[in-house]
């Protein structure tokens, strides 16, 4: 710049997307009047990533010793708006703000901090003067919320269901366990909840104590700096344990998820696999006593079924009044039912088939 003119510049952005249109302005501040010959911003989103080795990891003929730094890198979104100037000059006034839109693909991520990478954004402001000799460029990080409006995605309508069969053997076949989840609805916006209904088919001697469910996020991180790898970190967002008592047959059980308004919606944007959040919902049955042997207590986990946030409902439900009813009845005690031991007459004619005494 000239050395008598001061420039100042700051770019501010509207907190709310609307119609997929990022709005906002950029405002200059300068100590006399300018020409501009041409103004333009342009907006770059990047992820990266970065970890410490825990173990010695050998790709042959390398082989890279515990600690060491891996990182992942990579940009995912690029947009350039012009501000003022073109084919005219502008002469800007001491005090202007020009005004920018661009459109903010739905499944664009926002910006997140997690523990062992980041997804952010930064707008850069360049200003090219018309005596063609002076340019002034200003870069800042910018703040972008999540936006992932369901209501176009209805293919999430669709249920989501996973089956799971587990034998259980010692000596000899102990029985066959058949679990199933099932959810009625596969995305769910950040404050809704999601219920959950689990069948158990028993068909073995065991005896199961307690369900559990569980809704976890899960963190990816890919590194390709100097070795790819992947890093998950898995966070439980609800955990609901219900105490239960099956032996054979059939039961089915019935639960609410609940999540926050804070919820942070999920990272499935094609170019950024960088750093993606992921949502999972699974069941742990678990056994009620350590009398099976090598077994100890056993439990069968199902596998994940993937669910996803967003930020505007798929479907709008009320599931305050379901959850307290659903809640009422799951933490209801139910007291064990204690019989007297049969006195020795009795339990003789209970052996035997008939009486041995008078």
């Amino acid at each position: 710049m000239s050395d008598y003119v001061d420039v100042k510049c700051r770019i501010k952005l509207k907190r709310r997307i609307v119609d997929n249109m990022l709005k906002g302005k950029v405002e200059l501040i300068a100590s006399d009047v300018i020409v501009i010959k041409n103004a333009y911003i342009e907006i770059t989103g990047f992820a990266s990533c970065s970890w410490n080795l825990d173990a010695v990891y050998i790709m042959f003929p390398k082989v890279y010793p515990e600690d060491t730094v891996v990182k992942g890198f990579q940009q995912f979104y690029y947009t350039r708006h012009a501000l003022c100037g073109g084919e005219i000059a502008h002469e800007h006034k001491p005090n202007e703000a020009y005004k920018f839109k661009c459109y903010w693909p739905s499944r664009l991520p926002g910006t997140w901090f997690g523990d062992f990478g980041n997804i952010e954004y930064i707008a850069k402001v360049t200003i090219k003067l018309d005596n063609e000799l002076d340019v002034y460029t200003h870069s800042q990080l910018i703040y972008v919320k999540f936006r992932r409006h369901l209501a176009t995605e209805k293919h999430l309508l669709f249920e989501g269901r996973v089956d799971v069969s587990r034998n259980f053997f010692t000596t000899k076949s102990i029985g066959n366990v058949i679990v199933s989840v099932w959810l009625p609805i596969s995305g769910i916006a950040a404050g809704q909840s999601l219920p959950v209904i689990c069948s158990v088919t028993n068909h073995s001697k065991l005896h199961f104590g307690s369900l559990i469910f569980v809704l976890t996020r899960i963190d990816i991180y890919r590194s390709d700096t100097p070795i790819s790898l992947v890093k998950t970190v898995r966070t439980d967002v609800c955990r609901v344990a219900r105490m239960v008592n099956i032996h054979k047959g059939k039961y089915d059980f019935y639960s609410v998820l609940q999540t926050d308004t804070g919820t942070i919606p999920t990272n499935q944007f094609y170019k950024c696999t960088c750093c993606q959040v992921i949502y999972e919902v699974w069941v742990s049955v678990q056994g009620a006593f350590r009398r099976y042997r090598s077994f100890g207590y056993p439990n069968i986990d199902t596998p994940g079924i993937p669910v996803i946030i967003g930020t505007k409902p798929l479907r709008n439900f009320n599931t305050y009044e379901i959850t307290a009813e659903i809640f009422k009845k799951m933490y209801e005690t139910h007291l064990p039912v204690l019989f007297d031991e049969l006195p020795e007459d009795q339990r003789r004619y209970t052996e035997f088939g008939k009486a041995t005494t008078r």
